[in-house]
């Protein structure tokens, strides 16, 4: 075996001392070639997950041959390995979706593919790789210590190209540390490797240059498969979204254009105030409301105050402001007539209606675009009554907190201990074991009497 002298004396590494291999393939070192079913693979979504074995990146020499292997299709592990000593890996489909939601990769050209995400094990100043050797007999040699210098020599030789950027120049080593090859190592690979025996007797200046040759040929065929795959992927994945967003219910208000919104919002406050106008036709018209109950607006509109703080506002939209005023006279006549009345339909004392009449109002029920259905006077009713109850359960809470409580107060005994506490059985043994005491103390003071 021939020796490389420019070896003897390195310098140290700039940017990455060597190349880590342990800790960084997820599935078991068996795991070489992926299989044809895609439920015993690790990833069964993968796009390579149903396509046959021929279409992955491959280098073949007569030295040794190398075939990468995606993550996702290589063969899970019969016990998997519980944390800290599992090796985590990241699926296709979050790789598409952390492509489509970062900002780097998704930028005005289009999404580009992110590069995969590292094993949780890594160390500084080392660039992760997940290597394996197959090293046969048949191929090489019976002994053990021959094939463990082939896997050796393989992993050094990777070390020099990759690290330290290791050429041969007129049959000489040269290391130009300026440069890098770090991009040569496609992550969310493994490499496999099936060497020779011939690997045995090269030195370092034979075997660096075809270990380059392979390491650029698999990163070439890598790089086309996963733009290919990228791109069919992106597609899809825009393809499900605006669909989604085209068959997502959504409300009549976002769909319909502004214009069209106020076109229903009016037409929905004409058709109450139509209803009101039909209400205060009905109902008995006075003039005697007082002062207080009604006070006229800046803009000629007309509020009333009832004693339960109700507020009316009619619509102030020109046309409709000629009729409001004596719109909101007869409809004050009406609710005083209600409230009135209101007391005496309850079913039940502190009777509470339901959510949607407690927290309604007039004027908010022809605001909504969606609403079509003019208020009535079983409305008006139900909203009076809610905040008569309202009203009611406060002061009756103020009556009872001011009054104060007339009697005998319960006292409440504290809870036992966790210490204190004893079982019924404990209990009745103790109270067995103090009877019987007393007893046997009464027998021996009536066999022995004080002694005076």
């Amino acid at each position: 075996m021939q020796r490389c002298k420019e070896l003897s004396r390195l310098a140290r590494a700039p940017h990455f001392s060597s190349l880590l291999f342990r800790k960084q393939s997820p599935a078991s070192s068996s795991a070489i070639q992926p299989l044809q079913k895609a439920a015993t693979v690790l990833d069964p979504g993968h796009p390579a997950a149903y396509l046959p074995r021929k279409i992955l990146p491959r280098f073949r020499n007569s030295v040794f041959s190398v075939t990468a292997t995606p993550f996702g299709l290589l063969e899970p592990e019969s016990i998997p390995c519980q944390p800290p000593f599992d090796v985590s890996f990241e699926t296709w489909a979050e790789r598409i979706s952390r492509s489509l939601n970062e900002p780097i990769t998704n930028g005005l050209d289009g999404p580009i593919l992110a590069p995969v995400r590292l094993p949780k094990y890594q160390k500084r100043g080392r660039l992760p790789m997940s290597l394996v050797t197959v090293v046969g007999k048949k191929a090489t040699s019976k002994k053990k210590v021959v094939r463990l210098r082939i896997i050796n020599k393989v992993k050094n030789a990777l070390n020099l190209a990759v690290t330290r950027v290791a050429e041969v120049k007129d049959g000489k080593l040269v290391f130009d540390e300026a440069l890098s090859r770090e991009n040569l190592i496609c992550r969310g690979w493994t490499y496999s490797v099936y060497p020779s025996l011939e690997v045995y007797r090269m030195s370092f200046t034979e075997l660096i240059p075809t270990v380059l040759q392979s390491l650029r040929s698999i990163h070439k065929q890598v790089t086309e498969l996963e733009n290919s795959w990228a791109q069919k992927s992106f597609q899809n994945q825009l393809h499900k979204s605006s669909t989604r967003n085209i068959t997502q219910h959504s409300p009549v208000s976002s769909k319909l254009p502004l214009k069209t919104v106020t076109s229903l919002e009016r037409r929905n406050r004409r058709l109450l105030d139509a209803e009101m106008n039909d209400l205060t036709a009905r109902s008995p018209m006075s003039s005697g409301d007082s002062p207080s109950e009604r006070s006229t607006m800046s803009d000629g509109t007309v509020s009333t105050q009832f004693p339960s703080r109700t507020e009316f506002k009619p619509s102030k939209y020109p046309e409709e402001k000629n009729r409001s005023a004596g719109k909101v006279e007869g409809l004050s006549q009406l609710l005083a007539r209600i409230s009135s009345a209101a007391p005496q339909m309850y079913q039940n004392e502190g009777e509470n209606l339901l959510e949607e009449h407690q927290s309604s109002h007039v004027d908010s029920l022809a605001s909504h675009p969606t609403n079509s259905n003019p208020v009535t006077s079983k409305d008006l009713l139900r909203i009076r009554r809610s905040r008569e109850t309202q009203v009611a359960t406060s002061l009756k809470e103020k009556v009872f907190a001011t009054r104060p409580i007339v009697g005998n107060i319960p006292q409440v005994k504290e809870k036992f201990r966790f210490k204190d506490s004893v079982s019924h059985r404990d209990r009745q043994k103790r109270e067995r074991e103090k009877s019987e005491n007393s007893s046997r103390w009464v027998k021996t003071r009536k066999s022995k009497p004080f002694d005076l």
